[in-house]
């Protein structure tokens, strides 16, 4: 087996691989060329997880196209080249090769692909040395219109930055430098810039990408409410603390995007909110759907500091039926001591209790359990022929 192959039994969760499993057998069945691509073998490149699968077909992808699950992260997507009449234009998509489509990328590290069907299974395609670079920590550019045609990826490549830990190639960093300048950023469109939001949303690391953005002096001009002081990194950095408080392994799935919109407009005026939403390209109805979160945490901080909640099943119950985000947002928020401390228990303790409980045994029968004390040895009777005791 491709050691390559073998990076994506280890490197992707088994919902993905459960997927890309599915689509394999249906892309065999039609006979079609499908490759794993992009940011799915950036990642596993790197030695990363990958957060999404990322799959591309030679040839239109017909009702492969209605396979893919739209529950996961997944995204599947036709081999195209970008064809430019002009330059600086908007480039024109056309059907293309992989080894085309690759080419035509954005960096040299999402320009590799594996294949994954009978014909050339575990083949990798790296026609723009991405594996080099990766090895070498370092992101480059494929073209010298790549900021100037895509604006977004000047957002797209400070996000990579923060997310891979790595330095930017010398002429891309110049050829940044002079998109900043030309003030090309200004041309991100709501759908590019609400997308990368999302994205960033994902990151483990979000609020230092959003750091790097500021730095870089564009989310002043993009996003201008959350720009400069209004970035509330402290909160963010606070969040991802808390988080590290859960064992590894630990199931505790949040939603991202509703926790990050939630951090990033919290204390903001509804004023603020509402320039916030438009200057992202969202609707009204998008920022209602994270606001309805605080009713929830003030509801859930009330019934955690409750007089009855005094056994370990009653905080796991009230926590878990709040779900893994409203319990974050409620450790970010709340300044009572007993609903901190209840929350610490319930991340380190009762989680990984719950989760040794075999089938048909009760949780909250142990999480309720007292620690046995321990047995102490009853000490063997005194050999009255030691030294030194005095005779009965």
């Amino acid at each position: 087996m491709s050691r390559y192959l073998a990076l994506l039994e280890t490197h992707l969760s088994q919902p993905l691989l459960a997927a890309l499993n599915q689509l394999v057998d249906e892309a065999n069945a039609a006979d079609r060329s499908l490759y794993v691509a992009g940011a799915t073998m950036r990642d596993l490149v790197a030695g990363m997880q990958a957060q999404e699968l990322e799959l591309v077909i030679e040839g239109e992808p017909g009702g492969l196209a209605a396979k893919v699950p739209r529950h996961l992260p997944v995204r599947l997507s036709q081999t195209t080249a970008e064809q430019h009449s002009k330059p600086g234009g908007r480039p024109k998509l056309v059907p293309a090769s992989i080894h085309d489509y690759l080419r035509s990328r954005d960096f040299s590290v999402n320009a590799i692909a594996l294949s994954v069907t009978r014909a050339s299974r575990g083949l990798l395609l790296d026609p723009a040395n991405g594996t080099a670079d990766i090895a070498a920590r370092e992101l480059r550019a494929l073209t010298g219109h790549t900021f100037k045609a895509h604006p977004d990826r000047m957002l797209e490549m400070l996000r990579l930055k923060v997310r891979l830990g790595f330095s930017t190639y010398p002429r891309t960093q110049a050829q940044f430098d002079e998109a900043v300048e030309a003030g090309w950023h200004r041309k991100i469109k709501h759908p590019e810039l609400r997308a990368e939001l999302q994205r960033v949303a994902a990151e483990p690391r979000a609020f230092e990408v959003l750091q790097a953005w500021d730095e870089a002096g564009l989310l002043s001009e993009l996003l201008p409410s959350v720009a400069g002081e209004s970035l509330n990194t402290h909160a963010f950095a606070k969040v991802q603390k808390i988080r590290q408080l859960l064992p590894y392994g630990i199931e505790f799935k949040v939603d991202e995007s509703a926790l990050f919109f939630n951090v990033l407009t919290d204390g903001m005026s509804a004023k603020d909110r509402a320039a916030f939403l438009a200057s992202a390209g969202m609707e009204s109805e998008d920022g209602a759907e994270w606001m309805k979160l605080a009713r929830r945490v003030s509801k859930t901080e009330k019934d955690l500091a409750s007089s009855s909640v005094q056994r370990p099943s009653h905080v796991y119950g009230v926590l878990t039926k709040a779900g893994p985000t409203v319990t974050l947002l409620l450790a970010l928020r709340s300044g009572q001591r007993v609903v901190q401390d209840r929350i610490r228990n319930y991340l380190t303790k009762y989680l990984p209790t719950a989760m040794e409980v075999q089938a048909g045994e009760s949780v909250a029968r142990r999480l309720d359990a007292r620690p046995k004390r321990p047995v102490t040895p009853v000490a063997e009777a005194e050999d009255e022929s030691v030294p030194g005791r005095a005779e009965a």
